[in-house]
């Protein structure tokens, strides 16, 4: 820019000043104190060539008169909006007033607009008089005097009050600009190509690609009418979120506040109250300080209304849903403070997509502005080249750059690396670059440990993000350190460059910044301290941290990365045991807090299991060696250490690795015994455990001491509710119950029972655990109402464990129901519970238990959705209360409660169904039959006949049908029946219709078996025998079916006369023996055999 040009726009910037001076002042937005510091004095200090000159207002709140002076020269300055006489004269006169005139001979007054034409000199002579010489055509100067004397500049100093003035006008840097919002590092030197600074996102080296969208609805976040907003942009490290962010920024930097904060420089409510525009503020690294984010959210909703202009708040991370920790406290709980927090969302977090569309734009510009010379040897679209570009970067613009980089070091090879052989070369010359910044060997291993310490705490404390350098934090104000200018003998704060030339600085520093260099003097010889840190903040600025965040990490994964014999070497310095583990001791002190967030962060991006184990495994030594003050740190660590045991990396860790996380866990609770937080989060890993990782076997032992451990962590459990702790310890229970189930153990059992009991208590609201319950308590109530064999009686073993868990049992499943939701499973099982803890009951002949059960269980088989489920549950509901009545010798009771059951049509009868209404009616038929009650044996073979036709083809309901027909033939010979009985089966067989299943061919066969009851030579009867027979010949594998041609065969031989020996339809034999034997032996037509069964006399009598 020539001098003419740039003097214009000195004069535009100007221009530009006073009118923004004037509108703010006529708005009652002026703040002359911060003008004065920021612009008006760095402007004299310039265009005047007074360097001596200082902010008055910085040495005493509210200097009188004047607001700039230079000793020196004996200059003070009065720096005014107003423009009149009256205004110069009480300078004046204050001035003289404090007898300033005995330091200053000259006095200024400096208007920020347009002074006035002329001054009456008189009136201010009047007021002065001898005491100081004040020339109102002279000492009254606005911004044209300034520019009269800037037009004599040379160029240099021109164009440093061009930058200050574009400085303001930009807002980076204006007079009233909220100070906590930091300012963004753009490097002032050449940086070369592709190394870690000139891929930070500042750097601005590529235009905003593939976001244009993004950006959009970021700028209707801001413009949304709401005086208050926060939003969330997430995405995986590399994707663009403070690119993103930082484009927004400077979009809107013109009219509103914008900038970065973190949780060192939170606005407090009256300096929101007092802001003077829009604001945007961009809170980065939400996770790292979610405490301080959710005071600064809470507090920007409480304002809400009360805001004087808008305020946006933008977060960024890298997860922002109910897997991240962070986001789960901050808006998923149901507190008070979550729920102002969520109603002020602006939407749901917005996560960044993959630009694997535009990834070969990208990677086309990242070359064009690193590697120009090589853009033309990329390969063509249809190259294989760019599908893996697309998949080793994810869409990921950091990504793609670093595959850029690749190729720009070997255009003629288009492989794409891996990652780690993408990140390893821009670490291995960017440690390379350290080295030679280095003076001495010895420096470069303590430079890479000091980096490392800062990059795991995010940045050294030494440099505030805006260069001052801290030396003490108050409770209201902060100190910063004083340094004299060489050149002008002037004190002022330091700058970077002042860090970068001037070793004697880090020598104040280290007395006054005593406790930060005692805890580094751990990891760097206090000798060596001050070159170190310089070094560090050199070639790292401001704060020591490798960026961006993506190699940072990578870093600290190659530094524990375990050295493997003959690997080639890198640029990297090969650190002792020792050495890693004094970085995690320094960090750890430094600040725990950010350490473990970083480690967090790693976890999920680490390449290096083994390293990133070996890094933990340090860590907790260092944790249990070294005391730290911050409240949270053993339990971030724990959390960490648990979290590892879930996933590492992309990958869920091996057996081993998780045995071993775990075992550092262990440590950590053994070292710090009443530490709540830690052994809970060890319980918690332990449950994990209980099924072995490497056998897949449940260990039975572990799940039971965890069980009982479990109780005594109930309050942190409820502490923690996003843990779902409570399904992880149901789990354990589960495991308890079914080995107690295996082992008929009754302690065991019972102690599941009570842990159940405490889990439902205090956490019953849970539906997925109510579900878990339920379903264990089916299958403990199974168990112990299991009848012995044929028998309706419990085993000797069963018979305690049923005395001592039932009285457990049976009001927390009931509890349960009427604690729960509706959901159907979860409603059945706990319902079948319940009929199964009535069965038990029956067992143990308790029929006052039984009968108190019965109207409960009605009540729930109403809520049963599934009427084939219901209809199974009423049966043996019923089935159960009949045995209680027996029990009670009420057969009267017992017999009503089976003709309540009817057959309903429509519904598809389940095994257990039919099952259960086949056992009802089979002992109704039996008690029938024992009181010789025709009329109610009938009314039971008519229910049962009903029923056949909807049963299905199970087993278990074939025997019991079976087993139900063999008694109706009984009771038939027993009550003489058998025409009214032959009626209703010949009646109810045409029911089946076409059925030919196992059901219908018992019916058939036993209608037939009743039809040729009578052999007194009736050709009727022989020509059924004959039917049955050839019915069942070429059934003779069905037992059911063959079993009735037994017993018609057996009546036919009866009727006979008992013969030695008798044919019959030339294919079957029946002959008697010794013994009281009968064999019946059937041929096939080609006289093969296929059925030759021996039987005795007795087992036919009474068929």
């Amino acid at each position: 820019m020539d001098h003419q040009k740039l003097l214009l726009e000195v004069k535009d910037e100007f221009i530009w000043l006073v009118k923004n001076v004037e509108a703010s002042t006529a708005m009652g937005l002026f703040d002359v104190h911060r003008i004065s510091e920021k612009v008006v004095l760095p402007l004299f200090q310039t265009i005047m060539g007074w360097p001596d000159l200082r902010n008055l207002n910085e040495e005493k709140e509210d200097y009188p008169a004047i607001d700039l002076g230079d000793e020196v020269k004996q200059i003070g300055i009065q720096i005014s909006g107003t423009t009149t006489l009256t205004k110069v004269k009480n300078t004046l006169a204050k001035f003289l007033n404090h007898d300033l005139d005995k330091t200053y001979t000259r006095v200024i007054v400096y208007v920020l607009t347009n002074k006035q034409q002329s001054y009456f000199q008189k009136a201010i002579d009047e007021v002065v008089g001898s005491r100081l010489a004040f020339n109102a055509k002279t000492d009254i100067l606005d911004y044209t005097d300034l520019l009269k004397k800037a037009a004599k500049l040379t160029p240099e100093p021109l164009l440093v009050v061009w930058k200050i003035l574009k400085s303001y006008r930009h807002a980076e840097d204006p007079a009233h600009r909220p100070v906590w919002l930091l300012r963004t590092e753009v490097s002032q030197e050449e940086i070369p190509p592709f190394t870690p600074r000139w891929l930070f996102f500042a750097e601005r080296k590529i235009p905003l690609l593939g976001r244009g969208g993004d950006l959009d609805v970021l700028a209707d976040f801001m413009e949304s009418p709401s005086p208050f907003s926060w939003w969330t942009l997430c995405g995986p490290a590399g994707i663009g979120k403070t690119r993103l962010a930082h484009e927004l920024e400077l979009k809107y930097k013109d009219n509103w506040y914008c900038g970065f904060t973190d949780a060192k420089n939170l606005p407090t409510v009256e300096q929101l109250q007092q802001l003077q525009r829009p604001t945007l503020l961009v809170f980065d690294y939400a996770a790292r300080d979610s405490e301080a984010l959710k005071a600064l959210l809470r507090m920007c909703c409480a304002l809400g209304d009360s805001l004087s202009s808008k305020l946006r708040v933008l977060l960024l991370e890298r997860e922002a849903n109910e897997n991240a920790d962070w986001w789960k406290e901050l808006v998923l709980t149901e507190s008070t403070t979550a729920t102002l927090i969520r109603n002020n969302q602006y939407q749901a977090p917005r996560e960044l997509t993959a630009l694997s569309a535009q990834a070969g734009e990208i990677l086309r510009a990242w070359l064009e502005a690193g590697a120009p010379a090589v853009v033309e040897q990329l390969p063509p679209p249809s190259s294989p080249f760019w599908t893996q570009v697309m998949h080793v970067s994810e869409g990921r613009p950091l990504l793609i750059a670093l595959i850029a980089g690749a190729f720009s070091r070997a255009p003629n090879d288009t492989h794409v690396p891996a990652l780690r052989e993408l990140l390893l070369p821009v670490l291995q010359r960017e440690a390379q670059r350290w080295k030679t910044r280095c003076n001495d060997t010895g420096l470069f291993p303590r430079l890479v440990q000091l980096l490392a310490v800062a990059t795991l705490i995010r940045g050294l404390d030494i440099l505030q993000e805006d260069h001052r350098v801290l030396v003490r934090t108050g409770d209201d104000e902060s100190d910063y350190l004083l340094v004299k200018d060489p050149k002008t003998q002037t004190y002022r704060i330091p700058t970077v460059e002042d860090l970068r030339q001037h070793e004697h600085i880090f020598e104040l520093l280290s007395t006054q910044q005593q406790q930060l260099w005692d805890d580094l003097a751990q990891l760097i010889p206090a000798t060596q301290l001050a070159p170190t840190t310089k070094a560090a903040l050199e070639v790292c600025p401001p704060r020591g941290i490798l960026q961006p965040d993506l190699i940072g990490e990578f870093f600290i994964d190659e530094l524990w990365r375990p050295q493997m014999q003959f690997a080639p070497a890198t640029a990297l310095p090969t650190l002792t045991d020792a050495s890693l583990e004094a970085i995690l001791s320094s960090a750890w002190t430094l600040h725990p807090y950010n350490l473990l967030q970083t480690l967090d962060a790693l976890k999920k991006t680490t390449i290096c299991l083994p390293g990133y184990l070996r890094l933990l495994d340090m860590l907790t030594a260092v944790a249990c060696k070294v005391p730290t003050t911050h409240k949270f740190a053993l339990s971030l660590l724990a959390r960490l250490l648990y979290n590892a045991m879930i996933k590492l990396g992309t990958q869920k860790p091996s057996a081993a690795q998780i045995n071993r996380t775990c075992e550092l866990l262990s440590r950590l609770a053994q070292h710090f015994p009443a530490d709540r937080e830690v052994a809970y989060r060890q319980l918690k890993a332990l449950m994990h455990l209980i099924v072995d990782p490497v056998k897949k076997q449940v260990d039975v032992a572990r799940a039971r001491a965890v069980n009982l451990e479990a109780r005594q962590f109930v309050t942190e459990v409820i502490e923690h509710p996003d843990d779902k702790f409570e399904l992880f310890w149901g789990d354990a229970i589960v495991n308890v119950a079914m080995a107690a189930i295996q082992n008929h153990h009754e302690e065991m059992l019972a102690e599941a029972l009570v842990s159940a009991q405490i889990l439902q208590t205090n956490f019953g609201a849970s539906s997925e655990l109510n579900t878990l319950l339920a379903r264990l308590y089916k299958e403990v109530a199974k168990y112990l109402s299991e009848p012995l064999g044929d028998t309706y009686s419990l085993s000797s073993q069963l018979i305690p464990l049923a005395k001592r868990c039932l009285p457990l049992l049976a009001p927390q499943v009931g509890q349960g129901i009427e604690q729960g939701n509706l959901d159907q499973p979860f409603h059945v099982s706990s319902t079948w519970a319940l009929v199964n803890i009535m069965y038990a009951y029956a067992k143990l002949k308790t029929p006052a238990k039984v009968l108190e059960l019965h109207p409960e269980i009605e009540r729930y088989v109403a809520r049963v959705s599934d009427p084939a489920v219901a209809i199974a549950m009423e049966a043996k509901a019923v089935f159960n209360a009949q045995t209680a009545r027996l029990l009670e010798n009420d057969l009267r009771s017992a017999l009503a409660l089976a003709s309540q059951i009817q057959v309903v049509f429509n519904v598809s009868y389940s095994n257990e169904a039919g099952q259960a209404h086949l056992s009802l009616w089979g002992r109704s038929l039996s008690l029938t039959l024992a009181a010789r009650d025709c009329e109610g044996f009938l009314g039971n073979c008519e229910k049962l006949f009903t029923l056949c036709p909807l049963l299905s083809d199970d087993d278990g309901v074939v025997w019991m049908l079976a087993q139900n027909l063999q008694l109706i033939r009984e009771g038939i010979a027993v009550l003489s029946i058998e025409q009214i009985c032959l009626a209703k089966f010949t009646r109810h067989l045409s029911a089946f219709g076409s059925q030919t299943g196992r059901c219908t061919n018992l019916f058939f066969a036993n209608t037939l078996t009743l039809a040729c009851k009578d052999f007194n030579n009736k050709k009727d009867d022989l020509r059924n025998l004959e039917q049955l027979f050839l019915f069942v010949k070429k059934r003779l594998e069905f037992d059911e079916l063959s079993e009735c041609l037994y017993a018609a065969l057996f009546d036919y031989w009866i009727s006979k006369g008992k013969p030695a020996s008798i044919a019959l339809f030339g294919c079957c034999e029946i002959s008697s023996g010794v013994d009281s034997n009968l064999r019946i032996r059937i041929t096939a037509d080609d006289l093969s055999v296929l059925s030759d069964k021996t039987m005795k006399f007795i087992s036919l009598a009474n068929p």
